[in-house]
C-alpha cells in the first residue's frame, strides 16, 4: 500500500474523532500525523491504539514501526508523539478437522454477523479463510474447531454415551457434509467489509460537507458588520439578509451521532443574537424611515406638479405646502437615527426650491390681481382667438397691446412689473388658462 492508501484507510477509522491523517514512510518506519482543531479536545492515546491496530490489519511491506504524532491545527510543534511497533500478519493456524468426544460442532449459520463500523477493537482477520478457499480445503472444520462449546451435561447427571456410527448399507450414496453455512462466510465478511468501507466514505464526504459549510458561514459572518456600527439603510437591511441565510444554511446541518450538530448550536446562537439586534435597530429606525420616504414622495410630487408653467395660483400654493411638509418631516428625524446626516444633507436642498416655489407663487398672486383689469370684451376676444386654434405667437402678438393698454402703467408697477414683460407674462397666462 502507498501512503495515500494507508491515510485514506487511518482516516476511515478515526472519523469519529474529526481529525486528519497524513503518512510518510522513510525507510522501515511509518510517519503518522494526525492534526485536530483548536477547539476540539482528543485523547491522542486512544487515537495511538486505533492506528497501531489499523496498521497491523493493512498489508504493509518491509514496516515494522510507527511514530505517531499528534498537534493542534496551525501549529508547528507536535503535542503529543509515541513510537509504536507493527506486528507482521500471522499465518493461517491449522486446526484439528476431528472433534472430541466431549464436545459438539456449533452451526455457524445460527450467528448472526453483524459489523462494528469505526470500532477500536481489531476485527477477526478473513485471510485465513480466503487461503484455505483457494486452496480447495473446507473452512468449515477449522471455524467449527474454534468455536466447539463445552460438554453437554443431562438433568440426571450421566456421562454422555458415545453414539454408535450409523452402518452404511452396500451400494448406499455417501452424503456430503452440510458446507452451507461455511461457503456463505467469505461472502458475507466481504459484504461487511465494503459496507463498512462505502458506509464511512460517504460518512467522511459528509462530514467534509458539514465542515466546508461551517467555514462558509464563518468568513460570511465575519464580513458583516456589527448592528450599531452600520451607517445606512441599505448595509441593515442587507446584514439582516445575510444573518437570516446564515442561520438556515447551519440548520441543514442533520442532528445525528458524528455531525457537526453541536457546532452548528453554537455558531447559531452567536448568530442569533446578532440577528435580533439588526432588527431591534431596523424596528427603531422604522419611524424615520417612513418620515424620510414620506418627504421624498412628497418633494417628488411637488416638481411633477409645477411642470410646464405658468400655473394658476392654486397649483403653486399646493406645490408649496408640499415642499414645506418634506422639509418638516426631514426636520423631525433624531440625531441617534442612521438617517439624520442624510436628511440634514437633503434639508439644505429642499430648503431653497421651497423658496423658489413660494416667490412663483407671489408673482401669479400679483398676475391675477392684474388680470381683474382686463375687460370681459378683452377676455371673449382672446378666448375665441384661442379656440381658432391661433399658436402661442400669433396669439401673443395680439394679446400683448391689449393688455397693457387696459391696464395702467400705475397698476403694472404696483405690481412690481415692467410694461413689457408684464404684457407677454400676462399672455402666456392666458393662452394656457383661457
Amino acid at each position: 500500500m502507498d501512503e495515500t492508501e494507508i491515510a485514506k484507510g487511518l482516516q476511515t477509522e478515526l472519523i469519529s474523532y474529526r481529525v486528519k491523517a497524513q503518512v510518510r514512510q522513510k525507510g522501515s518506519q511509518l510517519h503518522v500525523l494526525v492534526t485536530r482543531a483548536a477547539e476540539r479536545q482528543v485523547n491522542y492515546a486512544e487515537v495511538f491504539e486505533i492506528v497501531k491496530v489499523s496498521l497491523e490489519r493493512m498489508p504493509l511491506q518491509d514496516t515494522d514501526k510507527f511514530v505517531f504524532y499528534g498537534r493542534v491545527s496551525g501549529s508547528k510543534e507536535p503535542e503529543w508523539q509515541k513510537v509504536g511497533d507493527i506486528k507482521p500478519n500471522l499465518p493461517a493456524i491449522e486446526f484439528d478437522m476431528a472433534p472430541a468426544d466431549e464436545m459438539r460442532i456449533v452451526d455457524l449459520s445460527d450467528l448472526e454477523m453483524v459489523p462494528t463500523p469505526f470500532s477500536t477493537v481489531p476485527q477477526s482477520r478473513p485471510e485465513p479463510i480466503a487461503a484455505a478457499a483457494r486452496s480447495g480445503e473446507e473452512p468449515r472444520a477449522e471455524l467449527n474447531h474454534a468455536l466447539r462449546s463445552t460438554p453437554e451435561i443431562n438433568n440426571n447427571h450421566r456421562p454422555p454415551t458415545a453414539v454408535t456410527p450409523k452402518r452404511r448399507s452396500q451400494g448406499e450414496a455417501v452424503k456430503p457434509s452440510d458446507t452451507k453455512s461455511s461457503s456463505l462466510l467469505l461472502p458475507i465478511g466481504v459484504l461487511i467489509v465494503v459496507t463498512a468501507a462505502v458506509g464511512g466514505g460517504w460518512l467522511w464526504w459528509d462530514l467534509s460537507q458539514q465542515e466546508g459549510l461551517l467555514q462558509q458561514v464563518r468568513v460570511a459572518e465575519a464580513a458583516i458588520a456589527p448592528a450599531e456600527k452600520a451607517t445606512s439603510l441599505d448595509e441593515l437591511t442587507k446584514g439582516q439578509q445575510g444573518l437570516e441565510q446564515a442561520i438556515a444554511q447551519l440548520s441543514s446541518i442533520p442532528d445525528r451521532p458524528g455531525s457537526l450538530r453541536p457546532e452548528a448550536d453554537t455558531e447559531l446562537k452567536k448568530l442569533q443574537g446578532r440577528l435580533e439586534a439588526y432588527r431591534q435597530r431596523l424596528q427603531a429606525e422604522s419611524p424615520a424611515q417612513e418620515r424620510f420616504q414620506k418627504s421624498l414622495n412628497l418633494v417628488r410630487e411637488a416638481a411633477i406638479q409645477v411642470q410646464n408653467p405658468p400655473h394658476n395660483a392654486k397649483v403653486w400654493t399646493d406645490a408649496q405646502s408640499k415642499r414645506q411638509e418634506s422639509l418638516n418631516l426631514l426636520r423631525a428625524i433624531p440625531p441617534e437615527s442612521i438617517l439624520y446626516g442624510e436628511a440634514q444633507r437633503r434639508i439644505q436642498i429642499y430648503a431653497p426650491e421651497l423658496q423658489q416655489t413660494t416667490a412663483q407663487l407671489q408673482r401669479q398672486l400679483r398676475v391675477q390681481r392684474a388680470l381683474r383689469s382686463v375687460s370681459p370684451q378683452t377676455t371673449s376676444s382672446l378666448r375665441s382667438l384661442k379656440q381658432k386654434g391661433s399658436p402661442a405667437a400669433q396669439f401673443n402678438a395680439t394679446c400683448v397691446p391689449l393688455v397693457v393698454r387696459e391696464v395702467t402703467p400705475a397698476t403694472i408697477q404696483s405690481l412690481g412689473f415692467q410694461p413689457s414683460p408684464f404684457g407677454a407674462l400676462m399672455c402666456n397666462y392666458l393662452f394656457k388658462s383661457l
